[in-house]
């Protein structure tokens, strides 16, 4: 059993945040942990709730002048850090933003906050199939080709920012981008591979060479492309989008909140390895407890932390079950934020067992903390950190369990390679970009210097 974190029963704003971001409800959980009160992160700075009542100009300081952002995201808000982190800067560069994202049980269709408002849609996201997938994708589509003209002439955004999967939705705001609206469309996952992992295809089926139309034309409709690393990069630009329109910004977390200081690593908690997010298949959690089950019998008091919530966990809890993994292996489920940071300073080890190609914000967590790193041999993350982590083939437990047990018997390794990620991450903090993000809600990427890209 897990000891009980400070901060574990709910987010304290911390001194230096800037403007507290205030949830608009908390969902309640019949099963309790020693994390009571875990949720979907929130409250690591961002939009400070408004009372209702008066206009927004009233509200907001609003009027002829007044530079509005609106972001668009198959999503929800606030939970979702990386949306508040952007809106913050936005917000803290001059700017008024609004937000349109998903719907969740519990949460109102409309909510007043510092700097404009939240219009949340009446549909949930579920990854249920393929079906299901198409689905959402259409329905956001449709409702945002309703919606961003409407609200765009009432609040007259000079900036509509769209975050894809599904990068088409930028059409919806055509019109706005004729008359006078910046458009900048934000990657997370690149589309044509997207598809063709989800669904087994070749790059040479029709489904992925659409996918790959469909990216080009959205991206040419923007004026802004931001993607999360220089690989990614390469990819759009060779797919041919222009090179000055497209900037890496990468998906970093405070470094406020995640720093070496940021909690204690007490004896009683074994060995840790720790894996956080999202709990899908694609994210390779399988791997992580098999590892761990490889491990057990040589690595004393081996403790496996499995943080975070998504459908793919019953399905690990029932492979660790099967393993007789009780005691070592640990599902946490979701935790606030500060606690969360609490948690990666506590762990020996962070694990990024991802299948596909990307360059996670978990990565940047474990790297700003000095944790050690074991992650998947993948061209983004190898790209950005080099020879500052240990690699693993993806999906081979094997593999994973031979990384973690080097790390185990060699301390020094340990600490050397968590003084090299930090560093590597130190270098891309967003302290040090956020005035890339910024600057491309104001002039486009034209000029604005690219982060480093060498580890």
């Amino acid at each position: 059993m897990l000891p009980l974190l400070p901060g574990a029963l709910g987010h304290r704003r911390q001194a230096g945040d800037g403007p507290g971001l205030r949830p608009a409800h908390r969902r309640s959980s019949a099963r309790r942990t020693p994390f009571a009160g875990a949720h979907r992160p929130t409250g690591a700075g961002g939009l400070r709730r408004r009372p209702g009542g008066a206009s927004p100009e009233a509200a907001d300081g609003g009027g002829a002048g007044v530079r509005r952002a609106c972001f668009f995201r198959l999503g929800y808000f606030p939970q979702e850090e990386h949306l508040r982190k952007n809106a913050r800067a936005l917000c803290e560069a001059g700017y008024q933003v609004d937000v349109v994202c998903l719907r969740e049980p519990g949460q109102p269709g409309v909510e007043r906050y510092w700097g404009g408002f939240v219009f949340r849609l009446p549909m949930a996201h579920r990854r249920t199939g393929l079906l299901r997938h198409l689905w959402e994708h259409l329905a956001f589509c449709l409702l945002l080709a309703v919606l961003v003209p409407a609200l765009w002439a009432w609040r007259r955004h000079s900036v509509l920012e769209f975050y894809g999967p599904p990068d088409y939705a930028v059409f919806a705001a055509l019109l706005p981008r004729l008359l006078g609206a910046r458009l900048v469309l934000y990657i997370f996952d690149l589309l044509p591979e997207t598809l063709a992992r989800g669904l087994g295809l070749g790059e040479d089926s029709l489904a992925v060479r659409l996918a790959g139309w469909a990216e080009r034309a959205s991206t040419a409709l923007a004026q802004a492309v931001v993607v999360e690393g220089p690989h990614e990069r390469d990819v759009v630009v060779a797919r041919g989008t222009p090179a000055e329109k497209v900037v890496w910004v990468p998906n970093v977390p405070d470094e406020d909140v995640f720093r070496p200081s940021a909690g204690v690593s007490p004896p009683e908690d074994g060995f840790v390895v720790m894996t956080h997010g999202t709990l899908l298949a694609r994210y390779g959690i399988d791997e992580v407890v098999r590892a761990a089950a490889l491990l057990r019998g040589r690595i004393p008091r081996l403790r496996a932390w499995i943080v975070g919530e998504g459908e793919h966990r019953p399905v690990a809890q029932a492979l660790a079950a099967s393993l007789g993994l009780d005691g070592v292996v640990t599902f946490v489920g979701w935790v606030p934020y500060a606690s969360l940071a609490a948690l990666v300073a506590r762990a020996d080890v962070g694990v990024v067992p991802l299948r596909f190609n990307s360059l996670p914000n978990k990565l940047f967590e474990y790297a700003l903390s000095g944790r050690a790193v074991v992650a998947a041999d993948l061209p983004s993350i190898r790209r950005l950190f080099g020879d500052a982590l240990l690699y693993f083939p993806p999906g081979d437990a094997g593999a994973l369990a031979e990384a973690i047990s080097r790390l185990y018997a060699d301390p020094d390794l340990r600490r050397r390679l968590g003084e090299a990620a930090r560093e590597v991450a130190q270098r891309h903090a967003w302290s040090r970009v956020r005035h890339l993000y910024v600057a491309l809600h104001e002039s486009g990427p034209r000029g604005i210097p690219l982060p480093e890209s060498d580890a």
